[in-house]
């Protein structure tokens, strides 16, 4: 009896990256399993990526934006066009070995609630000539931040079996269909209000409000080129203004959407003092990023109107929901 392989569908948003999206391409056109669409949606890009895009219009469905719609909106807009059962969601600096998906949609075909995948994400670091460990998941923390697994250990050194974990990683994740539906509102799996940064962690959470398990498999191998490195405020005082204002902005508003008054409570200390911790940083050093919290009071009760449509269908209980597996 020949068994049924699922179609799945490879969304690859892009925004900027000339330098990296041919080798992504061409490590997902290489993968052993071979039931797959993609699907490349450019945001606008000024460097010559949609010049690179266009030539795999015949083995890629191609949208070239005129505006940066960021990973959230590139993202449900792709979704939306895919017709997978499952949809692999890549980040253009991702090199994937050949059996990734192979081997994700063999281990996600053993429970029907895994309803995300990661895997063992390398850094490729050309400074180091090492693959250090880039993360097995997602854990959190009582101040709720949501921080990568394993980040910096060696892979040799490293003991992960496959199992649940807390959350995925954006940056490469593959993602059931009956979840997408499951989590999504008013045609927006990611809340399109986040535009980039964090989103993920949003996600991760109200899966397992909903019941859903993220999954980790350390078959599905990948490399990636993180830009921004947990931690590191030198790092993050290269970035542009607008994504630390996003970065601020969105770890709010995860927060406002997910928690409930009864587990805030019982985590107040830790949560507001993270929370008082990043707003004296903003009042110091990174002024611009107090748009935030202007943005946020503008949009509140838009942000109330999406927490109570959370709540209303959550069927984990919070307390629960927030502890890593």
């Amino acid at each position: 009896m020949v068994m049924h392989r699922p179609l799945v569908s490879i969304c690859v948003v892009t925004w900027n990256h000339a330098e990296d999206i041919e080798t992504c391409i061409q490590s997902l056109l290489a993968q052993t399993y071979q039931r797959t669409e993609l699907i490349l949606v450019d945001n606008a890009s000024g460097d010559g990526t949609q010049t690179i895009l266009s030539r795999y219009a015949r083995r890629a469905k191609v949208v070239l934006n005129r505006e940066n719609r960021g990973y959230c909106g590139g993202n449900n807009q792709a979704i939306s066009m895919s017709h997978g059962h499952f949809v692999l969601l890549v980040n253009p600096d991702v090199v994937l070995a050949p059996d990734f998906i192979e081997n994700a949609i063999a281990a996600a075909g053993r429970n029907s609630k895994i309803g995300a995948m990661c895997g063992l994400l390398l850094l490729d670091d050309e400074e180091k000539g090492d693959h250090r460990v880039d993360g097995t998941g997602l854990c959190i923390s009582r101040s709720r931040r949501m921080y990568l697994r394993d980040h910096g250990v060696h892979p040799k050194v490293l003991r992960r079996e496959a199992g649940e974990v807390f959350g995925v990683d954006g940056a490469l994740v593959l993602f059931r269909r009956e979840m997408i539906e499951d989590l999504s509102s008013d045609g927006e799996f990611f809340d399109e209000m986040f535009f980039a940064h964090k989103e993920i962690w949003d996600l991760s959470w109200r899966a397992r409000l909903f019941g859903w398990k993220s999954f980790f498999n350390p078959r599905c191998v990948a490399t990636h080129k993180r830009g921004f490195r947990p931690g590191s405020l030198s790092l993050r005082k290269e970035q542009d203004a607008s994504v630390r204002m996003h970065s601020v902005k969105n770890d709010i508003i995860t927060i406002i959407k997910n928690e409930d008054i009864a587990s805030f409570l019982r985590g107040m200390v830790p949560i507001v003092g993270r929370q008082l911790a990043i707003l004296i940083y903003a009042l110091l050093f990174e002024r611009a990023s107090l748009r935030a919290y202007a943005f946020v009071l503008a949009n509140l009760r838009s942000i109330l109107l999406k927490r109570s449509r959370i709540k209303a269908k959550q069927r984990i209980p919070t307390k629960e929901a927030v502890k890593n597996p």
